[in-house]
This record gives C-alpha cells, sequence and structure tokens, in this order.
C-alpha cells in the first residue's frame, strides 16, 4: 500500500488513487496506507533518506512496480542489495530478536501492544516463547493512541506520545508496528535506535 501511494503521488494520480482505497486486489496496487493526500512527500522522504530500507521484492507484486519508483537515495545509505536478501524481518525475528535484546531496555509499540503484554504474562506463552523471547532484557510496553486508528489525524500526536515513551523509560531501542505511520517517526530518531517491523519497507534509524 507505501508503494501504490507511492506510484500514485509520482503519477499525478494521488487523489483517483484515493477515491479507490476500498479496492482490494492481490496483484493490482490497490489499498490505502491510511494517510491523507498530504503525506506524500513526507513518506517519499522517509523511503528515500531511511539509513537501512529494506524494499521487499521477494513479495509479489513488489519486484514488478518497484522499478516504476524514481526513489534516488544516497550513495552512503544502505538497502537490501536483491531479491534474496529482502524481506528479512521474519528471520531476523527468529534468529537474532533475542540475542539482541539481552541486557537492554526495549519498548514495543504498536496497536497490538497491550495483546502482547498480557500474553508475556501467561505461563504456557513464556513456556513457548522460551527460544525467541529475551529474559534478561527489560521490555517495556505501549499501546498507540486510538489503537492505531485515524492514523491521518493522529500521527504527529503519535509521534509525540512515543518520543515521551522512549525518554520515560530510557529506552535503547524502540521496536515499532505502525504501518506507514512508522516511517515518518524513524526518520527522526537521531538518539535512539528505532525499527520499524512489519510493513513495505524496514526503515532503521540510528
Amino acid at each position: 500500500m507505501d508503494l501504490a501511494y507511492l506510484l500514485a503521488a509520482q503519477e499525478g494520480k494521488l487523489s483517483e488513487y484515493q477515491e479507490d482505497e476500498n479496492r482490494v486486489s492481490g496483484t493490482l496496487h490497490y489499498g490505502s496506507p491510511g494517510i491523507g493526500l498530504n503525506y506524500a512527500t513526507r513518506l517519499q522522504n522517509a523511503f528515500t533518506y531511511g539509513d537501512y530500507v529494506d524494499f521487499h521484492e521477494r513479495l509479489y507484486p513488489m519486484e514488478h512496480w518497484l522499478p516504476r519508483l524514481n526513489l534516488l537515495r544516497p550513495e552512503h545509505l544502505y538497502r537490501n542489495p536483491n531479491w534474496e536478501t529482502s524481506y528479512l524481518s521474519l528471520t531476523w525475528l527468529e534468529y537474532e530478536f533475542k540475542q539482541y535484546c539481552e541486557g537492554c531496555r526495549v519498548g514495543i509499540a504498536g496497536a497490538e501492544a497491550r495483546l502482547l503484554e498480557l500474553l508475556t504474562k501467561e505461563p504456557s506463552w513464556q513456556e513457548a516463547a522460551k527460544p525467541f523471547w529475551p529474559s534478561q532484557a527489560e521490555v517495556y510496553f505501549h499501546q498507540i493512541r486510538e489503537d492505531g486508528r485515524n492514523l491521518d489525524r493522529n500521527l504527529d500526536l503519535i509521534k509525540e506520545d512515543l518520543v515521551q515513551f522512549i525518554q520515560h523509560n530510557q529506552l535503547d531501542t524502540l521496536f515499532l508496528s505502525l504501518g506507514v505511520g512508522q516511517k515518518f517517526f524513524a526518520m527522526n530518531s537521531q538518539e535512539n535506535r528505532i525499527f520499524v517491523l512489519l510493513t513495505l519497507a524496514q526503515c532503521c534509524g540510528h
């Protein structure tokens, strides 16, 4: 949906795209990321200047539509180099997440953060998650404003909430799941490591 939004803006068809936001297709670039017409430049900047972007070519139809996107990223920034090295978030979560978090102050924010917080207190969940969940990390949870609804209206307020969440808990790292909204936040994350997950792109701001 983020790619569809950017392509529509690039081709001067963003208003038409917004009119079709309720259409669903598994092969065509329909669907709305939940933001209005006024966010196109900010979204393009997030993909252009993010420290590292995984473009998820492994996912159809990403590999077919990406060549149409005119995105000129500075040479000193990083991205996944090819199809084989794309869409690594699930692999990283399975093999690296636990070790990465050990000994850290970690924040998890998203529309389902409260649910995950409750699950972590369940003995059966704790047993099942042992191979993947850090046992020596301080983990803090933050439920996104309005559970992620009305993103267009709340985006900058959510950013303020997250800054306060990071500062109050003195976090080393924030894992943020907020769809398209997390790209905007990752662009201003100079003092903390921000990992945005489960989206078209993996932008990591250091």
